[in-house]
C-alpha cells in the first residue's frame, strides 16, 4: 500500500497575497493527480491537479500568476490541462525555474510566454520526446504510440511557437 501523502495538488500548494494580485503556485513534485488515503473505506482515491489549480485561482482571482516550478515532467495529459487553463485565465503569468524543468513541465512553463521565463545559468532544462506505456493486442500498442507521437508535435509546435 502507498503511504498517504498530504498535498493538494501541489507540493507547497498555492500561496497568494490578496493585496498584491499575485498566486504563487509550486510545481515541486511530478505533475500527476494526487492521490489520497481513504481511512474509512481503504482505498487510494485520485484527486485532480487541474481542478486544484482552477479553484486556487479562481479562489485568488489574481491578476499575476507565478509559476515556480522545479521538477523534471510526469503526466503529459495532466501537464497540458493545466498549461491550457493557465493560458485561458487572461492573467500575466511568468514562470521562475528553480533548478530542473523537464518532460511536461517544460510545457507547462510555457504558460508564460515569451520573455517571461527565467532560469539559473546552471538549471536544468530538459526536453524529449513523448512516452507512453502499453500492453494488449497490436492495436493498443499501435494507439499508444500514435498517442505518444501526438503529444510530441503537440509539444515542438508549442517550442517552435513560443521562441
Amino acid at each position: 500500500m502507498k503511504a498517504p501523502q498530504f498535498q493538494i495538488g501541489i507540493k507547497n500548494n498555492v500561496t497568494a497575497d490578496s493585496g498584491d494580485g499575485v498566486c504563487e503556485i509550486f510545481f515541486l513534485s511530478r505533475i500527476e493527480n494526487p492521490t489520497s488515503y481513504d481511512w474509512n473505506s481503504g482505498e487510494e482515491v485520485e484527486g485532480s491537479l487541474l481542478a486544484d489549480i482552477i479553484s486556487q485561482i479562481k479562489y485568488y482571482n489574481p491578476k499575476k500568476i507565478k509559476l515556480n516550478i522545479d521538477n523534471l515532467g510526469g503526466n503529459a495529459n495532466v501537464g497540458w490541462g493545466v498549461y491550457n487553463y493557465i493560458k485561458s485565465t487572461g492573467c500575466k503569468v511568468e514562470t521562475q525555474i528553480l533548478n530542473s524543468c523537464g518532460s511536461i513541465s517544460t510545457v507547462i512553463a510555457f504558460a508564460a510566454g515569451k520573455g517571461k521565463i527565467t532560469m539559473p545559468k546552471y538549471g536544468l532544462y530538459g526536453i524529449h520526446q513523448a512516452e507512453n506505456v502499453a500492453a494488449g493486442r497490436a492495436s493498443d500498442l499501435r494507439a499508444a504510440a500514435d498517442l505518444a507521437d501526438k503529444n510530441t508535435k503537440m509539444m515542438l509546435d508549442l517550442y517552435v511557437a513560443e521562441n
